[in-house]
């Protein structure tokens, strides 16, 4: 209308190329059903936020990603808190979604689900400190690792850590991709937090057997859990369906073998069995495996745990499918009853109903038939 020139001058635009063709690995109609899900999860809970991250475990490809709060791309006004993706660029600390990976390096360094710890009837004393468990009824004594992660004994995992060494410990948390960005090429993402070696005292080492202590992003937490449901093998999550060569994704390396994952995968299914702390993400003609966690924020003010801030999340996966998917699901300081195990949970099974929808996957209807 002004008649300025498109470009700096006429001889620069011969100059100019075309960009690539942009192909996303999302899937619109499952993002839709997802960011449903999780808007009414956060309504319902009154959370602050929330997160959900569906993802193919073979491949990387990410399926659905939302956030909340979110924001209308057409409203230039719209707040950075609303605009960022939390799912990449924040971190948390895990709680006792880090407990199978905790396992998971247990295993590979020789020890079995039947192996047993100590559960101290409830509390633990270290370096002058007291661990307890969540809940002052729980009070086991000797307890197997796979009891351990059903009933997501805090005291037990603290034991493992223990036993497994801080040498150990950290090289695996390293291992699964955590304090390192996992290089899907959103702008953004951050690295997370493992502390360095020198910073693990016997209470720390203790205190991240049940996910305290460490900072890691719900993109990490969903790529480390895929490798339990993939066979082992710890891919590289992606947005861009088709890559140029000089951009292709890391090959895929293996960091558990096919029995040490499926033995993880056998404690995550007792999670959402009968006794597990996990029986709300089940979904009906599905076997289901994953792990809840209630993990307290740093109060900004006393730099202390909150009695009243937390993050509850559930991660995990449909078994005996075909096609290999992990979700993960979070919601920021849920209000009123903020327990993983009701909040978190339930959306997980939401989102998983969304997939089988969308995805036409087959029910069991031997299990359709001992309801």
């Amino acid at each position: 209308a002004y008649g300025r020139p498109a470009f700096m001058d006429a001889a620069a635009a011969k100059d100019v190329q075309d960009g690539l063709p942009v192909q996303l690995t999302l899937d619109a109609s499952l993002q839709y059903s997802v960011e449903q899900e999780l808007r009414n999860a956060v309504h319902r809970t009154n959370a602050k936020g929330g997160s959900v991250v569906v993802m193919n475990a073979q491949t990387g490809e990410i399926l659905a990603l939302a956030n909340q709060p979110s924001y209308n791309p057409n409203d230039k006004n719209a707040g950075a808190d609303h605009r960022r993706n939390r799912a990449l660029t924040d971190g948390y600390e895990p709680g006792s979604t880090l407990k199978p990976i905790i396992l998971a390096a247990a295993l590979a360094n020789g020890h079995k689900l039947t192996d047993i710890v100590n559960g101290g009837m409830g509390s633990m004393e270290i370096q002058g400190k007291r661990i307890s468990e969540a809940e002052v009824h729980e009070k086991f004594g000797w307890i197997s690792l796979k009891r351990m992660i059903q009933k997501s004994s805090n005291v037990g995992a603290a034991r493992l850590a223990l036993k497994l060494g801080a040498d150990k410990a950290r090289a695996a948390l390293l291992t699964f991709g955590f304090g390192s960005r996992t290089k899907m090429g959103f702008p953004g993402e951050i690295s997370g937090y493992i502390p360095p070696r020198k910073a693990w005292q016997p209470l720390s080492l203790a205190n991240i057997g049940f996910g305290q202590g460490v900072l890691v992003t719900p993109l990490q937490m969903t790529r480390a859990y895929a490798t339990f449901i993939n066979g082992g093998w710890l891919v590289q999550p992606r947005l861009v369906a088709a890559l140029p060569p000089a951009q292709k994704p890391e090959i895929p390396r293996r960091i558990l073998t096919q029995k040490q994952a499926d033995s993880v995968l056998e404690a995550l299914e007792a999670v959402t069995g009968d006794e597990g702390t996990g029986m709300k993400a089940a979904l009906p003609g599905f076997r289901v495996a994953g792990k809840t966690g209630t993990a307290q924020k740093v109060d900004p003010s006393t730099k202390k745990y909150s009695r009243s801030r937390y993050i509850a999340s559930f991660i995990g996966f449909p078994l005996r499918l075909e096609q290999k998917i992990v979700i993960f699901t979070s919601l920021e300081e849920p209000r009123g009853v903020y327990y993983a195990s009701e909040t978190a949970a339930p959306l997980f099974r939401e989102v998983l109903g969304a997939v089988v929808s969308r995805y036409s996957l087959a029910v069991d209807q031997k299990l359709l038939a001992k309801m």
